[in-house]
């Protein structure tokens, strides 16, 4: 309807999430006591969250643990019930977002286990730079905005594909890997955004 309409994604507070990275960081005593490896949610926990596929997570793989962190809201189905049976899954509830790196420096993969529909869609996640300024390896769901930034994270376009690519993750720790999501990161801070919405106002002023 309008050419002179422009697309500012969401960003990150870069120097909050990388924290998780410096060394002496503080473990909270909740997480502390979790088994690793640790694959970890951080987020809202609502309808976009694909249950099912959590529940395969951690069934799939006993021996690691299933960290959810954030409010939960997840729809009362049966996947969900018995997600809440499983010895390895932890629901940790709501964190201040201030303490968030705090136990993101716990996580050995990241998830972004999104539901395929609705606003999903066209959804662009804060976690996403959250996650990759933490150092995280990252797994998510195929979702559209993603797919530029698939040489930093792995995308599962399937539940299966998902799975596999969970057990590769928590084993991605190379400094390399680390500083590729950090520098694309560090690219997309909310100082970046502010400073793409001057460029783009500017001819207009």
């Amino acid at each position: 309807y309008n050419p002179n309409t422009f697309f500012v994604p969401n960003a990150v507070d870069f120097e909050l999430f990388n924290r998780a990275l410096r060394p002496g960081i503080e473990m909270p005593d909740d997480i502390a006591k979790i088994p690793r490896p640790i694959i970890g949610y951080a987020g809202r926990m609502a309808a976009q969250i694909d249950i099912v596929l959590l529940r395969r997570i951690a069934e799939t793989y006993p021996s690691f643990s299933l960290v959810l962190v954030g409010p939960d809201e997840l729809p009362h189905t049966k996947d969900e019930k018995v997600l809440r049976t499983l010895n390895n899954v932890y629901f940790l509830g709501w964190k201040k977002p201030s303490d968030l790196p705090n136990y993101l420096q716990a996580f050995d993969a990241a998830l972004i286990p999104y539901q395929l529909v609705g606003h999903v869609l066209s959804g662009y996640p804060t976690k996403l730079h959250e996650y990759l300024a933490a150092g995280r390896s990252v797994v998510a769901t195929a979702m559209p905005e993603l797919l530029p930034y698939k040489n930093v994270l792995r995308i599962g376009k399937t539940h299966n594909e998902f799975i596999t690519l969970v057990g590769e993750a928590v084993k991605d720790k190379s400094y390399q890997a680390i500083e590729e999501r950090i520098s694309v990161a560090r690219k997309n801070t909310w100082e970046e955004r502010v400073a793409e919405i001057y460029r783009i106002l500017q001819p207009m002023l």
